[in-house]
Formats: structure tokens, C-alpha cells, sequence
């Protein structure tokens, strides 16, 4: 399996790295009887932390060789495509998406010396970032691949210097095909992401089998703070009741903003926390903001519901936030 890059903690910007490489494995004496050696050329390239978009592209060529008769026991090709587009809002980091689309193929010559042993080569790219977030999140991650591939995600915290930087956090996703999505934890202060997808050839060294693959895999992250708005309020009020940006999760509460054009149309305004309703208000008589409380858990959905005339259709709006903790 091909490592997490090191060091990746230290780079300043969102950084692509890909690379193609091979090993031997799966023989008693391996490393005495077989040597691996290939031509795999890394392309890397940088996105500044302001934003954007880059691609890498990268061939190899891997060729196991008997050690004592320094005859070829097999030959393999390798080829990674990556993309990665990198969003800011405020000068903070947003989202990612990143793109492998990589083949590698391993294929024995007449059996050798070596014979039983199987080599293995893999094709694949990687992302290393370092991000920093002022507040406490949630990164969303879908990931996205078929049969052939492995895709693997970490994000981590708490292993740079600095007082904001004292909470750590690992973790480590690793998904069989089809397209998964998970929601992980993060606290303030700078975050490392990796990303690796790759696919694997390999074959034994007398020719007895030989498999090659190719496979597409995508990775989309994106960051929401804790409390802040999923998306925009949507209904039919938009106009009469103006729903937060973000719910305060120190107090654990939401406001919500009651227009002078809502005073001329509703008679009765009903607020709802999560389906549940939190307060009504009757007899509008000017602007007003209404303090509901939220839970300290679970997304948090308002929605407001306005009350006219017996037999007319009430106007509501709603907008969804994200977990508090």
C-alpha cells in the first residue's frame, strides 16, 4: 500500500503529490532472490491557500529481476491522472475535490529462478494539505470508486505547536466501491488532510497469473462550522421572517427576525425547532426578534409558520444547521 506522504504537515500550501511505484512480495527469501527496480517520475504541483485548481499526470515502468542470474522475471506499466479544486470563503478553507484515475498492469516473463513469488506494482495519486479553520466543524467526505481501487482519507490535528492547536484528531477512511459519505469532527486551529487512491497489477513470476487494473476514484470534502447554515432558508416567507446565518452554540439559542411587512400580513407566528414547536407569538405589533432555544447535538432544522386569515394559505420558511457537537 502505498504511504502517507511525511513531512506533508510542514508545507505551507494545498499541495498534489503523485507518484508510481512497485514492490516484491510473497515469497520465503524475497529480498534475496528478486530486486524491483522502476522508472516512475513524481509530478507535483501546488495550490496556493487562496484557492483553485491543478492536475498531475505520471507514467512508470517497473521491472523485477532474478538477483542471481540478473534475468527479467516480470515487467509492469503504471499511469495516474489527478485533479484536485480547492474552495476559500473568507480566506478560510471551504471544500475539495480531488480526482484519480490511474491503471498499472504486471505481467511475468519465462519463469525464473524466483518462481512463486508475486510482484506487485501500483498506479495512484495523492493530495497532502494543510488548512487552518478558526472555529470547530464538520468535514463532510463522499468518497467515490469501483471494483478495482482503494481510496483512503485521513485528517488530522494537535501535531503542530501552538497553544490553539492542542486538540488532536486522527481518523481514517477507507471504503470498498460504490460512493460512501461520512461526517468527522474538527477541531479549530490547523488540520492536515491526506488523500490516496490506487489501483494494483500484480502477477506470479512463472507466469501462472497475472492481473491488471484501472479504476476511477473521487474525493469530496467540505467544511461547515458548528451552528452555521447548511444552505439557504428556503419557503415561501422568505421575505416576511429573516432566519440566522448560524445558530449560536455557546447559548445554545436562534434568532429569528420578525420584518414590518410580516406585521401587516400575519396574525399569528408559530416557530419550530426540529418539527417541535419552541414559541408563538400573537398580535404583531412591530419588528421583532424571537430567541428560541436549540439542542446542543444533532443538526439543528427552523422553521417559522405564519398564521393569516381563516382559509388562507400559511407562508413558511425553514433553514437547516449544522451540529453544534
Amino acid at each position: 500500500m502505498p504511504p502517507f506522504a511525511p513531512g506533508a504537515s510542514a508545507a505551507p500550501d494545498l499541495e498534489i503529490t503523485l507518484s508510481t511505484g512497485s514492490f516484491v512480495t510473497g515469497g520465503a527469501g524475497t529480498e534475496a532472490t528478486c530486486q524491483v527496480s522502476t522508472t516512475a517520475p513524481v509530478d507535483t504541483r501546488e495550490i496556493p491557500m487562496t484557492g483553485g485548481s491543478a492536475s498531475a499526470a505520471s507514467a512508470g515502468t517497473q521491472t523485477v529481476t532474478d538477483v542471481a542470474t540478473q534475468e527479467v522475471v516480470a515487467t509492469g506499466t503504471t499511469t495516474s491522472q489527478v485533479s484536485a479544486t480547492v474552495d476559500t470563503l473568507g480566506g478560510e478553507f471551504r471544500s475539495l475535490t480531488f480526482t484519480d484515475n490511474s491503471s498499472a498492469t504486471m505481467s511475468a516473463a519465462t519463469p525464473k529462478a524466483c518462481t512463486g513469488e508475486k510482484a506487485y506494482n501500483y498506479g495512484g495519486g495523492s493530495l497532502n494539505a494543510v488548512v487552518a479553520v478558526s472555529r470547530p466543524g464538520w468535514l463532510e467526505v463522499t468518497t467515490t470508486r469501483g471494483y478495482a481501487g482503494d481510496v483512503e482519507f485521513r485528517v488530522m490535528s494537535g501535531f503542530f505547536p501552538g497553544p490553539d492547536d492542542a486538540n488532536e484528531h486522527n481518523e481514517l477512511i477507507s471504503y470498498d466501491h460504490g460512493t460512501h459519505t461520512n461526517r468527522i469532527f474538527v477541531p479549530s486551529g490547523r488540520i492536515a488532510i491526506f488523500i490516496n487512491a490506487y489501483v494494483y497489477g500484480s502477477t506470479f513470476s512463472d507466469g501462472t497469473y497475472s492481473q491488471s487494473s484501472s479504476d476511477a476514484s473521487a474525493v469530496t470534502a467540505t467544511f461547515t462550522p458548528t451552528g452555521e447554515a447548511t444552505g439557504a432558508a428556503v419557503g415561501t416567507a422568505r421575505d416576511l421572517v429573516a432566519l440566522p446565518d448560524s445558530v449560536d452554540c455557546n447559548a445554545h439559542r436562534a434568532t429569528v427576525s420578525i420584518t414590518k411587512k410580516a406585521k401587516k400580513k400575519a396574525k399569528r407566528i408559530d416557530v419550530f425547532v426540529n418539527g417541535k414547536k419552541a414559541r408563538t407569538v400573537k398580535r404583531i405589533k412591530r419588528p421583532t426578534a424571537l430567541t428560541v432555544a436549540v439542542p446542543a447535538t444533532g443538526a439543528v432544522t427552523v422553521k417559522v409558520v405564519l398564521t393569516r386569515k381563516p382559509g388562507k394559505k400559511k407562508p413558511t420558511v425553514a433553514r437547516t444547521y449544522a451540529p453544534c457537537g
